[in-house]
């Protein structure tokens, strides 16, 4: 079962809070997913590790680190649409990647 497969699974059985917002999936970056996310009053959303989406953005698009990085923060984790948006974490293992 891939990751996001398991994510629809885990959504599909109602096992995270009860919230009528759907998650939604960022296209592309299923090797990206983390797991998801849940707190109080907000809905279900589905996590994605930001290092990994960049790394495959680099890939996708042949374009360098900062260029992904830029592509990233604009077009995809500046992609608002709705409270089901993915959200994007940095793992503690690359923070130091992302001081230099």
């Amino acid at each position: 079962m891939t990751k996001r497969e398991l994510v629809e699974e885990y959504l599909s059985q109602g096992l995270g809070p009860d919230d009528p917002v759907a998650a939604m999936f960022a296209d592309g970056h299923d090797d990206a997913i983390v797991g998801v996310v849940d707190g109080f009053g907000v809905p279900t959303r589905v996590l994605y590790d930001r290092g990994l989406v960049i790394k495959s953005l680099m890939k996708q698009l042949g374009c360098d680190y900062q260029e992904a990085v830029e592509f990233f923060d604009y077009n995809v984790a500046g992609a608002w649409v709705g409270d089901g948006t993915p959200m994007y974490c940095t793992l503690v293992k690359q923070l130091k990647e992302e001081l230099v």
